[in-house]
């Protein structure tokens, strides 16, 4: 038979608690072995918990720390609460994704390997082919070169990335931005004109043009 199970909540219209009964049905199978099959929860009102991302329209999401962390291929860096993932791919294709949606990315489209994006004291962004241990060429750099110190790759409220100085819970100014493709000096720097990064094209066999900034550096 049904096993009747009290489920009390409150009731938002009056603010009074109303009991309900959440009916489950054993299996009328014998030979089948009591076993665990779900688990749900009942939010109601303003309470429950959001799945949507943070919606702060001044956040800045911090993907990747200078010094701190190589992103390697098919070890994928995951941020749960904004439903983002960073990813190294194995054709050096550096990629942020939503949900399963691209959000940006390098554009690279090359032979399958391994590839791994760091950024470096200088606020240097940089994919190379190879591992951190065995360093191959480079197939994208941002040409960050500034005073050595801390930097991170940030995600911005309209979608695009930017290296950044500082740390992400106290970010700096901009170094770099995916939309411009521009590198900044520090201010601490002699002034420079900014400068749009060139390419040196690296052969592939299905080129893209996603990516702004892409050139063969050590």
């Amino acid at each position: 038979k049904n096993i009747l199970v009290p489920h009390q909540w409150t009731s938002w219209s009056n603010g009074q608690p109303s009991q309900h009964d959440i009916a489950i049905e054993p299996s009328t199978d014998a030979n089948t072995t009591p076993s665990f099959i779900a688990e749900f929860e009942i939010y109601i009102g303003t309470n429950a918990p959001s799945t949507s991302p943070t919606t702060d329209p001044d956040r800045i999401i911090g993907l990747l720390e200078a010094k701190r962390e190589y992103l390697l291929s098919g070890e994928p860096k995951v941020f749960p609460k904004d439903n983002l993932i960073l990813s190294q791919q194995r054709n050096g294709n550096l990629v942020l994704t939503r949900n399963g949606t691209v959000v940006w990315e390098t554009g690279r489209d090359l032979s399958n390997g391994k590839y791994f994006t760091y950024i470096n004291g200088g606020s240097n962004m940089i994919t190379k082919r190879g591992t951190p241990d065995a360093r191959g060429p480079t197939v994208f750099s941002t040409r960050g070169n500034n005073v050595d110190g801390d930097y991170f790759l940030g995600l911005n409220p309209d979608d695009t990335v930017s290296v950044y100085a500082g740390k992400s819970k106290n970010p700096g100014f901009q170094v770099w931005n995916s939309a411009s493709g521009t590198v900044t000096k520090s201010p601490s720097v002699a002034p420079s004109t900014s400068q749009t990064p060139t390419f040196t094209q690296i052969p592939s066999a299905n080129p893209t043009n996603a990516s702004t900034s892409t050139i063969s550096q050590s």
